[in-house]
């Protein structure tokens, strides 16, 4: 009967968890703030609003959208910016900076047309102030070329009139002219006296005219390259931790799978409850796709087919769930059957969630201990990061904003981001690793097995900006063995409905200090979706007197009703068994022989047939070593280095297909012929070569180029140099003269080939030259584009 009532243990189990969930809530919302600070926004305006302050600007500027053109939205922030100015000042000592006078954060408003190039984007700060205005126009599109002093009062004026600048309070620093076809383009760079948060910081103004007319602005903080470079530092060191952890959950990957196999053999998978768990992810990540449609219209790419991105959308939103709750399906037959195999005192995780299984006493012991859990652990999180930033650890603040506000159903991200992360990190971290090496360990080093996978589980959240970089993972990882010894005493579901809570806890906040109704009420439910069990079993325990009896319920019935099943296959006779398994073989028909021999020979012939195949022109002849060599002897020619003092490495070039002006499918399409395309592409879009890298520890100037993996002949040598970085300020003549010079050494025929654009940037030290060549081909159909760029005395 003690299995159907509270004894006086019970009791006092509830009382200590009733006194640490206080005591976390109590901590939580006093402590939160100082622990996690949040940036503060002040939001004057929504979005509807911000909208109409954009479309007001755009009037004013006489830009306003044509009625056919489409509208999106999304809220953003600078996050560089802000991570400078508290990494540098501290969290409180960037409150003064962050919205005012350093605009950090604004509403996104974007307007375009599918097929059209030309669109409009305004971004809107919280306050109602213009940020950012892009006037996005063809590079062909018909303009005015005026003088520089022309474009530049344009820009100050635009800069005086219409953002409200006091012209004495900003100091003009650079300029870029782009000579386009049909008109030139004018970029001007301000920065404001007297706002500099951080010595050798500056908020930027950048206005471009395109022809005549205002053509975009922005205003930013301009994080110092030197910071940059050193914060990327700090920040590689995050990466590296998280990817010795990934290691591990290869591994563990690569267990499960073997396991499944093994399992599957024996015919000892629970595939109803492996597909239970696949359904409900795939249904929440196919919910959400629907749900988030307005925030991946902002990012669709007007030059791409409308019909296409839709079906692209509707395709991406039919395989993601499908491959979410593959890998959920998977997760959980593996993690089930060691599991049940390892702990048969513990309740079934396939009769777990059923009605029943939730009226039983441990069901009810280990929810109110998974809420427990929930305000105990961000109890822990908050004292740990107070204690550390004591001792000089930093982590950014969040931003209390998301966009699941712009969605019309943000409770959808609060049960998939509590889903998830509790399903997957909970069965491959506990349910499936602990077992796993106790069985490795031999039930000798169970300490071990506890440890092992909270290091990896911990560090695998080691990648986020938290210094120092094993921060993050210490303080997950110590988690880990807690919540590990807390499976062997209580088993999985205390941990499941902890993290989900927690998680989904996290995502609901901003939900929670909503004025709508709507939003914290879905909020509410979403977030205790897991306490209900706990209050209907125990208001259902105190109607009869005690709970449901757990006969049936636990791993050990599941093994046994396993068994029960299979036993009958195992009865049969071994005579028997083959008699039914025999087969009897019929050869095929002569002529059906006849047909596959002539097919299969047709099918020979049709391979043997020569005939060129794209990329057929992709050899790599020359060595890695030879092409670095090769390349070490140009830097050496060219008087810009020693070699000899700098690291080299070299990799295969392959056409960067993240680029947005990938010609390959172009050329593919419009081609004559494979060899045709073989032809241009071999000579102009840069496939097949090396691409070697040069470079020395801490020193942001380095060295690229190429060298051909055929001919082993150098294709490009150029210097990445750091913008403060002094150079010659050749003038376009001048640069033009050497390039050309340079072309000509190259085997170029200066005959076939027409400057098309020239991009002219000054910077503090000198002045950079960026000359774009079209070269002409026999067939206008397949233009290919050279680009030649000098900065400073170097060419590239």
């Amino acid at each position: 009967m003690n299995e159907l009532r509270l004894t006086r243990n019970d009791r006092w189990f509830i009382v200590v968890c009733l006194i640490l969930l206080a005591v976390g809530v109590l901590i939580s919302t006093r402590y939160f703030q100082r622990a996690f600070p949040e940036a503060s926004i002040d939001f004057r305006l929504n979005r509807p609003q911000s909208q109409r302050v954009a479309e007001r600007f755009l009037d004013s500027l006489d830009l306003a959208p044509p009625s056919t053109y489409r509208h999106s939205s999304r809220f953003g922030y600078d996050g560089l910016a802000k991570t400078y100015l508290e990494k540098e000042l501290g969290v409180e000592g960037a409150r003064p900076y962050l919205g005012s006078p350093v605009r950090l954060w604004y509403w996104q408003h974007r307007w375009f047309r599918p097929g059209t190039k030309e669109e409009f984007r305004v971004y809107v700060s919280p306050e109602g102030d213009i940020v950012r205005l892009a006037h996005e126009l063809p590079e062909e599109a018909a303009g005015a070329t005026i003088p520089e002093a022309d474009a530049r009062a344009t820009a100050e004026s635009f800069l005086a009139g219409i953002v409200g600048s006091d012209s004495s309070r900003i100091e003009f620093i650079e300029f870029q002219r782009v000579v386009r076809p049909a008109r030139t383009d004018w970029t001007f760079t301000y920065r404001a006296r007297g706002i500099e948060p951080v010595r050798g910081s500056e908020y930027r103004y950048s206005v471009t005219v395109l022809g005549d007319r205002i053509g975009s602005y922005s205003e930013y903080l301009h994080v110092p390259e030197v910071w940059r470079a050193s914060f990327n530092r700090l920040r590689s060191y995050n990466e590296t931790a998280q990817s010795m952890s990934a290691v591990g959950m290869l591994l563990t990957a690569i267990a499960m799978i073997a396991v499944l196999f093994i399992r599957l053999r024996r015919r000892d998978i629970r595939w109803r409850t492996a597909l239970a768990f696949g359904l409900v992810a795939a249904a929440l990540t196919l919910l959400n796709q629907i749900n988030n449609f307005p925030l991946r219209l902002y990012w669709y790419d007007t030059t791409t087919s409308w019909p296409g991105f839709l079906l692209e959308t509707i395709l991406y939103g039919l395989f993601q769930p499908l491959a979410s709750g593959l890998i959920i399906f998977l997760i959980t037959a593996s993690a089930e059957t060691l599991y049940r195999e390892k702990y048969p005192h513990q309740p079934s995780l396939p009769r777990m969630f059923t009605p029943r299984a939730l009226g039983t006493k441990s069901a009810f012991k280990g929810i109110l201990l998974g809420v427990t859990l929930t305000a105990f652990f961000l109890a822990y999180q908050i004292v740990f990061y107070l204690i550390a930033g004591r001792f000089g650890a930093w982590s950014p603040s969040d931003v209390p904003y998301d966009n699941l506000l712009n969605t019309a159903m943000p409770w959808l991200a609060v049960l998939a981001i509590g889903f998830f992360p509790a399903v997957s990190e909970e069965f491959i971290s506990r349910a499936f690793s602990i077992p796993f090496l106790q069985k490795v360990f031999r039930n000798r080093l169970t300490w071990l097995a506890v440890l092992v996978p909270a290091v990896i589980w911990g560090f695998g959240h080691s990648g986020y900006a938290n210094q120092p970089f094993w921060i993050r993972g210490a303080e997950v990882g110590f988690a880990g063995i807690i919540i590990g010894v807390l499976m062997l005493r209580f088993g999985i579901l205390p941990l499941l409905v902890w993290h989900y809570t927690v998680d989904a806890l996290y995502t609901a906040l901003l939900l929670f200090r909503s004025d709508n109704w709507y939003f914290v009420a879905t909020a509410v439910v979403a977030t205790g979706l897991l306490v209900i069990p706990l209050v209907a079993a125990f208001i259902a325990y105190l109607r009869r007197g005690s709970f449901v009896p757990e006969q049936g319920l636990l791993n050990a019935d599941v093994t046994a009703s396993q068994s029960a099943i299979a036993r009958p296959v195992e009865a049969v006779p071994p005579a028997e068994t083959a008699t039914v398994s025999s087969r009897i073989y019929r050869s095929l028909p002569s002529r059906a022989r006849i047909l596959a021999l002539i097919l299969l020979a047709g099918g020979v012939a049709v391979a043997l047939i020569p005939r060129e195949k794209i990329g057929e022109f992709l050899k790599f002849d020359v060595e890695r070593e030879a092409a670095i060599e090769t390349f070490a002897d140009s830097l050496r020619r060219a008087g810009w280095a020693d070699p000899d003092t700098l690291k080299l490495a070299a990799f295969v070039s392959e056409n960067d297909k993240a680029r947005a002006d990938d010609p390959s499918a172009y050329l593919l399409k419009h081609s004559i012929s494979i060899s045709e395309f073989n032809r241009i592409a071999n000579q102009r879009l840069g496939v097949g070569r090396w691409r070697i890298l040069a470079w020395q520890p801490e020193n942001r100037l380095r060295y690229s180029g190429t060298v051909h993996a055929h001919s082993g002949r150098i294709e490009s040598l150029s210097p990445l140099l750091p913008e403060e970085m002094p150079g010659d300020s050749f003038t376009k003549e001048q640069a033009q003269a050497v390039i050309e010079s340079t072309l000509v050494a190259q085997g170029e025929d200066l005959t076939r080939i027409v400057l098309k654009e020239h991009h002219e940037q000054a910077r503090p030290a000198r002045l950079d030259h960026d000359l774009i060549y079209e070269a002409e081909a026999d067939d206008a159909r397949n233009v290919a584009e050279a680009r030649f760029r000098r900065a400073g005395h170097q060419y590239g």
